[in-house]
């Protein structure tokens, strides 16, 4: 005969697995659910504001009732993967594509800047400046300033110090020609979504433990910790959700499911 009090191993978790969203779209249609890559945390929170009732009748006050005024769940989501969804989601914000269509560009306003410091243009990936100068007068490339081809890709001019631009009173009224060439280049808008909601799903593959599968129908995305673009470590990408209640469709189970496989 089995002890009922003895520990079972076999019901301990290690967890691992896959996580999917769908985000919804401005009228709450669903885009599909993508896969969100290599996640190294997924957890759940249930929180509940208690109020608490203490008894005047005697000295010692003593606690008499509690109710729940309210139930938040919460998702801690935190990837692995910085493609441009990824990025969106932790950022808030959305994904467009940057298209720019090749062109001459002749006579941009652009400010002069002291030496040792770079001029932007207006457009990125540059294949060629014509000339920088002012009225009249024009500008040597590599004596008063400089166009190296990482420069030309961020749509900048280097100042050289000494030269005639570094000579000027600053900010002083320049122009510059130049061609861009026809580029189409993934975008992140960050912080430009003020509400994101979509379905969660996790497909647990635990290196322990049975695997329970997660459901969550309506989860509204909130930005959690920051974004390390430069750091010591792996770069990572979190976001919290708040877990809503969906009763209109899931009566029984108004915030989410586990089911065992």
């Amino acid at each position: 005969m089995s002890n009922p009090a003895a520990v079972d191993g076999t019901k301990v978790l290690l967890g691992s697995g896959k996580l999917y969203f769908d985000r919804f779209d401005a009228n709450g249609v669903t885009s599909g659910e993508r896969f969100l890559g290599d996640c190294e945390k997924l957890e759940l929170t249930s929180e509940d504001d208690i109020i608490e009732l203490f008894s005047s009748a005697d000295h010692d006050r003593g606690l008499i009732a509690t109710a729940n005024r309210k139930r938040t769940v919460t998702l801690a989501v935190q990837m692995r993967e910085f493609d441009k969804e990824n990025c969106a989601l932790s950022m808030m914000g959305d994904t467009s594509p940057l298209v720019q269509t090749s062109a001459t560009v002749t006579d941009e306003p652009i400010k002069s800047c002291l030496g040792d410091r770079y001029i932007r243009l207006s457009k990125r990936d540059i294949t060629s400046i014509t000339n920088v100068k002012k009225g009249a007068t024009v500008y040597v490339n590599n004596t008063d300033y400089s166009a190296t081809a990482a420069d030309l890709v961020q749509g900048r001019i280097y100042v050289i110090p000494g030269g005639a631009i570094d000579a000027l009173t600053h900010p002083d009224s320049l122009t510059c020609t130049y061609v861009s060439a026809t580029i189409t280049r993934q975008r992140i808008r960050g912080a430009t979504a003020s509400t994101i909601i979509g379905y969660l799903r996790y497909e647990a593959d635990n290196s322990v433990g049975k695997n329970k599968d997660l459901e969550a129908w309506r989860v509204q995305v909130n930005p959690d910790t920051a974004v390390a673009l430069i750091g010591q470590d792996w770069g990572e990408l979190t976001f919290k959700g708040k877990v809503l209640n969906d009763a209109a469709n899931h009566s029984t189970e108004p915030y989410y499911r586990l089911i065992e496989r």
